[in-house]
């Protein structure tokens, strides 16, 4: 609980004073005129008056031993001064009080209540828990005596006994009495009054701090729906409320969203309160916070350092608050490099800290953790172990064994051990991390091996999932030193328990930048994972045994690829198919479209104003489209059932798919080493091999060298070209092998095998069609990952009978339709135009129904409307823009109408939300498979909003291709793709790639193997 929301709660005394009426009487009277007026000034927050009047109106009650009106005027002192943080002062007239209280008045009386209450307040901002909660009973049970009737001030004591127990990690307890204040509110004042949502707000932080993060956001959801019934969406209650929203969401790894609310909070709260406020300051921190964990380390420090001068100008520069920004700002330049730095900001906050509460506050325990962290990475583990066992010490005298502060300090004290060889004392200290972290898991201190099982309650699971990877990878370590078969498998076990966590990982999040983020950080779980199954393979001599564990190892390759787009299909497919009403579908669609559209102009934005709006309007959409799938996951169970459904493409499925002649290469990219799987109809083969360091400029540099005209870049490209084949294809391909799928992994998706040699060539560089090309033994194409394959396949089934053959759209810019695009001039592509009209009468000739969009007619509101959804092939020729740092800007230029709103270019986001039903889509453009390199997902662009729209196989280009060759490859590519009968888009283009190297004229691999295909 925030202790400076707490003090701005702290019961205002409103009790009337008696006057005598003798010979003091006209300087009394003057007493009880300044006292009101104090009281006034303290409702107000005009701290500082009512702080001088009420010692007015004291020492006039004092001289004239007006004791009880003195008690009245002391107690209200000892208020403000707790609000303008002087706690020593407050405290020490509080004990005056009560002991004067106490001797004149007695024990029963309603102003002891208020003295109990401030010192259990002045007590709790201390740090003195217990002392608070002891005085904060007190006043309990004395106001049950002395008040007959039910108040609210009962309900502001149950909520403060509840911060302290909340405080102090006594979750359970916390709990009950917020249930206390939030039932006696509701009692009194009705479900629709604004002062319940704290108690809402309570009870939510409780659910968060026990890792029920679905009950959080329910009691916090009640909140927010009583500050819309009561239109207070623009209020300080409101922005309260968003920033609990956005820590949640920030304790569920789902950064976009904590993100946005925040960010609405902090608007708020500046608006509201100003920049000078210790709220809005806190906010700032908050924010900071969701930034550093997005890497967006400028923005965090910005945040921080404007939260440090707010607070040191309001509370100085030694009040406690500060050290948590200290803290966070000594995180940001630590994880930035900068750990000399860093560690003076850890030792500045350990020092303000324990001024004011001594040694063993839990806010230091993060602080000495951090310098543990310090001589941890200089390996100095003398210094590391001497701060993490006194984090571990601080947080095990106030909360015990069971608490989420310990999760991570434990496996600090774990990575120390284990970076030292002592694997045994490194379990020891994981397994009690992982003990930490589940409620109901306590194996005994001898019992290393046993894990949790995936029904039980935990803190926090991303803790859980690192825990439980560093303990799977200390027992293959073991294994390497013991050669014992049991480590192996006990690594091989909990790894599989970490698959099981992400599944539920991956179900908690739901934005797409959460989910790539979640995909990158279980990167390197899968390759350890992979690994150590393989290793075990190995070793196992029962055959089917041994193929069971490879066939896992091709499970866990692809368990982390194209994630996020095979996920975005299977939800847009569980709308489609779980009974939704077309309304709530159709409200859907208008939020990710509206979404989209605000993601992509957000992106361009250049100056504040246009960017506040832009974030507001995105704020309402999102919340908007949130509560919707939350209304499709609670009243529609089947469209949860099939958005979650953990689809696992078997080897069995893949084998029983694909064709005598086919193989089917699955590659995994790890740090230092590549794993390959090769799949046929009766074989799966799996090899893993060293890559050579910095393998992804060597990538980039392969693409230079083979668009480069210069005869260096092209001697320098066949040596290359056949280097890269050894790499990736080390072993033997099967003699009867004519097809073979692709499925990359990271970098590896922006080059085209077919380019690679299968052999070394030393004849005549300028010769390019005597080059040993890949292509001339096998044809190549690629999918994202094994489940889009599968994907591709089912959805045969599925099309529209009704559809047409082909639509070719193409805006041509021709002079005259010059434009300017990006401040340059859009080069005409007069080349499309005759590209199109040859295609459209190769169909016609072949008596099948095309239409063509050229020039004009070749608009993006035509490509927004439901027509395209209406043919089997679409061939978009245009010119193509990637934006690799963002993505939602890459996009198709297009044209427009004199009357149209669209801007001429469809950009990502908006192709997302198109509904195709297309077997192909072919991109005739630049660069249009290219994007941003994510770990897990590959390459994210235009190819994969296409897979998602419902394009089930696409053509796209990997560099920028020439206008006339571009249009014979595609006219050979439909040629060949009529003509056979089986209708295959592989065979079709990778022979029009072999005739352009036959026909000699563009046989460099310049022009033919940019354009690859992804799919079947």
């Amino acid at each position: 609980m925030n202790k400076s929301f707490l003090m701005l709660i702290v019961f205002i005394l409103t009790f009337s004073i008696s006057s005598r009426s003798q010979n003091k009487e006209e300087e009394l009277k003057q007493a009880v005129e300044t006292f009101k007026s104090a009281n006034l000034d303290k409702t107000q927050y005009r701290l500082g008056d009512a702080e001088t009047k009420y010692r007015q109106a004291a020492e006039i009650f004092k001289k004239y031993d007006s004791y009880q009106n003195y008690i009245y005027c002391t107690v209200s002192l000892a208020d403000v001064l707790l609000n303008k943080n002087n706690f020593d002062e407050a405290l020490e007239i509080y004990a005056e009080s009560e002991k004067l209280c106490l001797e004149k008045i007695g024990e029963n009386n309603k102003i002891l209540i208020n003295i109990y209450y401030g010192l259990g307040n002045g007590s709790f901002y201390k740090g003195r828990n217990q002392t608070a909660t002891d005085y904060y009973k007190k006043a309990i049970d004395l106001n049950q005596k002395v008040n007959t009737e039910e108040n609210l001030f009962s309900a502001n004591l149950y909520s403060s006994l509840g911060n302290v127990l909340s405080e102090d990690g006594k979750l359970d307890s916390a709990l009950f009495y917020y249930q206390k204040d939030f039932d006696l509110r509701l009692k009194i004042q009705g479900d629709s009054n604004p002062e319940l949502t704290r108690s809402l707000s309570n009870i939510s932080i409780i659910y968060q701090g026990m890792g029920k993060y679905e009950k959080a956001l329910d009691y916090i959801q009640q909140a927010l729906d009583i500050i819309t019934k009561n239109k207070m969406e623009n209020s300080i209650e409101a922005a309260g409320i968003y920033s609990k929203l956005a820590g949640i969401y920030f304790d569920k790894k789902q950064n976009n969203l904590a993100s946005n609310y925040s960010k609405k909070a902090l608007e708020l709260n500046i608006q509201i309160l100003g920049e000078n406020n210790i709220t809005t300051a806190n906010e700032y921190i908050n924010y900071g916070n969701i930034c550093k964990d997005m890497g967006n380390d400028d923005e965090a420090l910005v945040s921080y350092k404007t939260a440090l001068e707010v607070q040191k100008k309001l509370l100085g520069e030694k009040h406690p608050d500060l050290a948590k920004t200290y803290g966070n700002i000594g995180n940001l330049l630590s994880a930035q490099g900068k750990k000399e730095t860093a560690l003076m900001y850890f030792q500045k906050a350990v020092e303000i800290k324990s001024a004011y509460y001594g040694e063993n506050h839990p806010e230091l325990a993060a602080y000495y953790n951090n310098i543990g962290l310090y001589y941890n990475e200089k390996s100095d583990f003398t210094n590391a172990m001497l701060y993490f066992i006194r984090a571990a010490k601080i947080f095990e005298n106030n909360y015990g064994s069971k608490d989420p502060g310990l999760v991570k300090i434990y496996a600090n004290i774990g990575n120390a051990l284990y970076k030292q060889d002592d694997y045994e004392n490194a379990l020891r200290y994981f397994q009690n991390s992982i003990k930490a972290n589940v409620h109901d898991f306590n194996p005994d201190s001898t019992d290393l091996i046993s894990n949790p099982k995936i029904s039980m309650e935990y803190y926090d699971i991303n803790k859980l999932l690192i825990s439980l990877q560093e303990k799977a990878r200390i027992f293959d370590a073991i294994y390497i030193k013991s050669n014992l078969k049991s480590d192996a498998e006990t690594s091989y076990n909990t790894y599989l328990l970490c698959d099981s966590l992400v599944s539920k990982a991956r179900m908690s999040v739901s934005s797409k930048n959460d989910k790539l983020a979640l995909g990158n950080q279980t990167k390197q779980l899968y390759e350890n994972a992979i690994k150590i199954t393989l290793k075990l393979a190995e070793i196992e001599d029962n055959k089917q045994t041994k193929s069971a564990l490879n066939n896992k190892a091709f499970y866990f390759s692809e368990r982390n690829k194209s994630g996020v787009l095979s996920e975005a299909i299977s939800a847009a497919n569980a709308v489609q198919f779980a009974g939704i009403p077309p309304e709530l579908i159709a409200l859907e669609n208008n939020c990710t479209s509206q979404i989209a559209d605000l993601e992509k102009n957000l992106a361009g934005a250049v100056d504040k104003n246009t960017e506040k709006s832009l974030r507001d309007s995105l704020f309402y959409y999102n919340t908007k489209l949130q509560n919707l799938t939350k209304k499709f996951e609670t009243d529609f169970p089947k469209y949860f059932e099939m958005k979650y459904k953990d689809v696992v493409v078997s080897v069995e499925d893949i084998q029983n798919s694909i064709a005598d002649s086919v193989a089917l290469r699955s590659y995994f990219l790890g740090d230092s080493s590549i794993i390959i799987f090769v799949l046929t109809k009766q074989t799966l083969k799996v090899r893993q091999y060293s890559i050579p360091k910095n393998f992804d400029n060597q990538i980039e540099d392969f693409r230079k060298k083979i668009t480069s005209a210069y005869k260096n870049d092209i001697i320098e490209y066949t040596k290359t070209a056949y280097r890269f084949y050894q790499i990736l294809f080390p072993d033997t391909i099967p003699e009867n092998c004519k097809n073979i799928i692709i499925i990359p992994d990271g970098a590896l998706g922006i080059i085209p095998f077919e380019a690679f040699f299968y052999e070394n060539y030393s004849g005549d560089i300028s010769n390019y069609k005597e080059y040993p090309f890949l292509i001339k033994k096998y044809d190549i194409s690629y999918f994202n990952s094994v489940g889009l394959y599968e994907h591709s396949i089912n959805a045969e089934l599925k099309h529209n009978p009704g559809r047409m053959d082909w639509i070719g759209i193409a805006p041509v810019f021709d002079e005259a339709e010059t434009r300017i695009f990006n401040n340059a001039y859009v080069a005409p592509l007069p080349g499309t135009d005759s590209e199109l009209t040859q295609i459209m009468k190769l169909f016609t000739d072949n008596i099948l129904m095309g239409d063509v969009k050229i020039r004009k007619f070749a608009t993006e509101a035509y490509v927004k409307s439901n027509d395209l959804a209406n043919f089997k092939f679409i061939h978009i020729a245009t010119h193509g823009m990637v934006n690799p740092d963002k993505p939602e800007l890459s996009g198709l230029l297009l044209t427009t109408a004199e009357t149209d709103a669209n801007d001429g270019v469809l950009y990502s986001g908006e192709i997302y939300n198109l509904k195709l039903d297309a077997d192909l889509v072919v991109l005739s453009a630049c660069e249009t498979g290219l994007g941003k390199i994510s770990k897990s997902e590959g390459v994210i662009g235009l190819s994969q909003s296409l897979l998602f729209a419902g394009a089930y196989n696409l053509i796209v280009s990997l560099w920028k291709v020439s206008d006339e060759s571009t249009t014979l490859l595609m006219y050979n590519f439909y040629t060949n793709f009529i003509q056979n009968k089986q209708r295959n888009f592989t065979f079709a283009l990778n022979k029009a790639k072999r005739q352009l190297i036959e026909e000699g004229k563009y046989a460099h691999p310049f022009f033919w193997s940019p354009f690859v295909l992804i799919g079947k």
